[in-house]
């Protein structure tokens, strides 16, 4: 989401009856965290590099605030070394390690590309929600 978008995100979950956590920073950029209604992990993270999008003109977010796409993807898992295999040796990513989480990043033209693995063993606990599936595409 574009710089200076915070105050706008947290009134409109708030009003929304969506409670989101405190601020956080992560690699120097804010991250506003929330949980949707099924329980999903959401975070909406500020970047100052952010791709053109066709705008909704009729939508209920003004422009300065939308969102331009998805920044990154997080993995959590019970063994995290099969997933480093392949991001690295497979798919071309640089590993850094930070906090306890191992991440993969591959940097293009906006910041993008990044790949989270969470190592969180014995925790990966299947639930139910509303059925969405989302596919992330990343060309090489």
């Amino acid at each position: 989401m574009p710089i200076g978008s915070l105050d706008f995100w947290q009134a409109h979950l708030t009003h929304n009856g969506i409670k989101p956590d405190a601020v956080e920073k992560r690699f120097d950029q804010n991250v506003l965290s929330f949980n949707d209604p099924d329980g999903m992990r959401i975070e909406l993270i500020e970047s100052d590099s952010l791709p053109a999008i066709r705008f909704w003109e009729v939508g209920p977010i003004p422009q300065a605030y939308a969102l331009h796409g998805f920044h990154s993807v997080t993995l959590w898992q019970d063994d995290v070394n099969l997933t480093a295999d392949l991001l690295i040796h497979q798919m071309g990513y640089q590993a850094a390690v930070r906090k306890g989480t191992l991440s993969f990043h591959r940097r293009c033209r906006y910041d993008r590309n990044i790949v989270d693995v969470i190592h969180r063993p014995g925790k990966m606990q299947a639930g139910f929600g509303a059925g969405q599936f989302i596919i992330l595409h990343s060309r090489a």
